[in-house]
């Protein structure tokens, strides 16, 4: 899932909606964040995570499939700027 992301965006609306959670149900959060940004791996979560876990998990798939379609449009315009160097010589 990670493609070469540097890593992943939490939302101030996120830390709002767990302010009131304790530090290792935050934990286990954070966790699973970083590895369903990495590594693709879906937590099983059971309690207040399971109802937090799905509006995370789409804002950190929203953003892995809008870094997706950037990173492309960048390989694509360094392909043509390739193209147009070698046609241009």
């Amino acid at each position: 899932m990670a493609k070469g992301k540097p890593g992943v965006m939490i939302y101030f609306e996120t830390a709002k909606a767990i302010k009131g959670l304790d530090y290792e149900t935050k934990g286990r959060l954070f966790e699973a964040i970083m590895e369903y940004a990495e590594f693709g791996a879906s937590p099983v979560f059971d309690g207040v995570l399971s109802a937090v876990w799905p509006f995370v998990a789409d804002k950190i798939d929203r953003d892995s499939a809008r870094y997706e379609e950037i990173r492309q449009a960048r390989v694509e315009a360094g392909r043509k700027g390739g193209l147009a160097r070698a046609t241009s010589k």
